[in-house]
């Protein structure tokens, strides 16, 4: 069983290694509602996006990643600018959500479509998906909507098959971690989305 543990660590390139420990400290600092977080997803991000490319072929999670750093840099912007002020956190209703989820999925259906009529890409809808819905849910983080940690136990409960089906086992441990993190991050944001309530 050791034997098959350090092989595992031994054959998981080094990029993959350090990209998993920025996602883990990212989420953690995210789910405190921490302006860290942001530095974390920068660097886990720009890994990712290299190995990703490189060791998987996901393209679109190549995208996705390149997309990471870039909200990452708005979003380190926009809470840098709201650092004086008390951060409300938001909640939108069932009937809010569900045009936002409509229009995301006719988004997962014209982009698998493309990417599996037109690249070599892996698994293209169920990586269509992902890079949608993690898009869309990465502006609700930053716009501080609480309903953004319940998308992405789905985003990452996906990706957990997605990424396992391409051999990225390293990468599955991360998206255990973050549904175990955004499952806190949910709670956490409830309580003090209630509290301001007061």
């Amino acid at each position: 069983m050791l034997k098959i543990i350090s092989d595992f660590f031994l054959n998981t390139p080094i990029v993959d290694v350090i990209a998993v420990f920025c996602g883990i400290i990212y989420v953690i600092l995210a789910a405190r509602n921490h302006i860290l977080c942001w530095i974390f997803g920068i660097i886990g991000s720009s890994l990712t996006m290299y190995s990703v490319f490189y060791n998987y072929n996901l393209y679109l999670e190549t995208f996705l990643n390149g997309f990471y750093v870039a909200a990452a840099i708005w979003g380190w912007i926009k809470w840098k600018k709201q650092e004086t002020s008390i951060q409300k956190i938001k909640s939108y209703s069932l009937f809010k959500h569900l045009p936002i989820i409509g229009i995301a999925l006719c988004f997962v259906l014209l982009t698998g479509y493309i990417f599996d009529n037109y690249t070599a890409s892996s698994a293209p809808y169920l990586d269509a998906f992902t890079t949608v819905f993690a898009i869309m849910t990465t502006f609700m983080i930053g716009m501080r909507i609480l309903e953004n940690w319940l998308y992405w136990i789905v985003i990452d409960s996906t990706s957990i098959y997605l990424y396992s089906s391409r051999g990225a086992y390293f990468y599955v441990i991360l998206f255990c971690v973050y549904i175990l993190v955004s499952l806190m991050g949910y709670l956490k944001w409830r309580k003090e989305y209630k509290t301001a309530e007061l």
